[in-house]
């Protein structure tokens, strides 16, 4: 379940949108597009409107798409979405939810996607060493 909240401390439970767990959740930018991702590879996004300070959202507006088996993370890099799968990250265009590029360089499951705070064209993976 997806819980939304405000700084003022209310919240608000999205209801069920996936069929599968949720494994990831990621704002894009400074918008009100929320990504999420199910263990089943669909990613659903949902965008936040602003009513009398509590947060809701308009499920599936924005679409939805499948994208690979198993993963396990993401994030949003500019016009990105990046989700890890094992050993890769896989970049697709949030518009044409199309593949355009896949990096590779883990030996093992990538744990953790980093985001550079002054670079917004870096990233930087995680994984355990064998």
């Amino acid at each position: 379940m997806i819980v939304l909240y405000t700084k003022n401390g209310k919240s608000r439970k999205i209801p069920k949108i996936h069929d599968s767990p949720i494994t990831s959740i990621a704002y894009k930018g400074n918008t009100n597009i929320l990504y999420s991702l199910g263990e089943d590879g669909k990613v659903k996004t949902l965008v936040e409107s602003k009513s009398e300070e509590v947060l809701s959202m308009n499920r599936d507006l924005k679409g939805k798409w499948t994208l690979l088996e198993s993963p396990k993370l993401m994030t949003i890099l500019n016009q990105f979405v990046l989700i890890s799968r094992g050993h890769l990250i896989q970049a697709y265009h949030t518009e044409t939810k199309k593949l355009t590029a896949t990096f590779e360089g883990h030996s093992n499951s990538i744990s953790s996607i980093s985001l550079s705070s002054s670079d917004k064209d870096v990233f930087a993976t995680y994984a355990e060493t064998e």
